[in-house]
């Protein structure tokens, strides 16, 4: 594991120092849409590059570099505010909230809500389910 100063750049090498730092952005990022604010493009475009990196590592650790337009999966547990959940569901955000217990959300002191993206993608698999399973019947 190895992180050195480069100037005004940091060098992260290494699988172990990639995952700690992952894990680190990840938790930041969940704690920041807990408290209802989004991540600042930086530190998203951080964390995209981080992924990228632990992505091109090989079982042996040889890196082959990131693949051209890879972009992370996120976590099933990843955090997201009702405007994305309206957004991958294809309804409103006013709707997101309404059913807001049927997708396991949680509304925050604030009153956002906030929803695990694993949960709103299981849902809005279901509704492709039971919408498929409607116009074989018909």
């Amino acid at each position: 594991m190895t992180a050195r100063a480069l100037g005004s750049a940091v060098l992260i090498e290494g699988a172990e120092a990639l995952r700690y730092l992952n894990h680190a952005q990840v938790e930041l990022v969940r704690k920041l849409q807990r408290a209802g604010m989004q991540p600042h493009p930086e530190l998203v475009a951080i964390a995209h590059a981080a992924h990228a990196a632990m992505l091109s590592l090989s079982k042996v650790g040889h890196v082959d570099g990131p693949e051209a337009g890879a972009e992370p999966e996120w976590s099933p547990t990843e955090l997201i505010s009702a405007a994305d959940a309206a957004e991958i569901l294809g309804v409103s955000r006013r709707h997101v909230v309404r059913i807001g217990t049927s997708l396991d959300g949680e509304q925050l002191a604030n009153g956002h809500w906030v929803f695990r993206r694993g949960s709103v993608e299981d849902y809005a698999e279901g509704r492709r389910d039971e919408q498929r399973r409607r116009r074989t019947a018909a």
